[in-house]
């Protein structure tokens, strides 16, 4: 029983390791995709303004 019982107690901090991974990773991409969308944004005012 012991070997199943850190099987299953290694499994579920593997399981909140993957979580926080995965809420790093989320983090990330919001954060380049704020930064992509702010570029854009600023190109696309950059643009208005040669045009007018």
């Amino acid at each position: 029983m012991v070997i199943a019982s850190n099987y299953w107690s290694n499994n579920l901090l593997s399981m909140d390791t993957d979580a926080e991974l995965s809420d790093s990773w989320w983090k990330r991409v919001k954060y380049y995709a704020r930064l992509a969308i702010e570029r854009v944004e600023s190109g696309i005012e950059s643009v208005k303004e040669l045009l007018k």
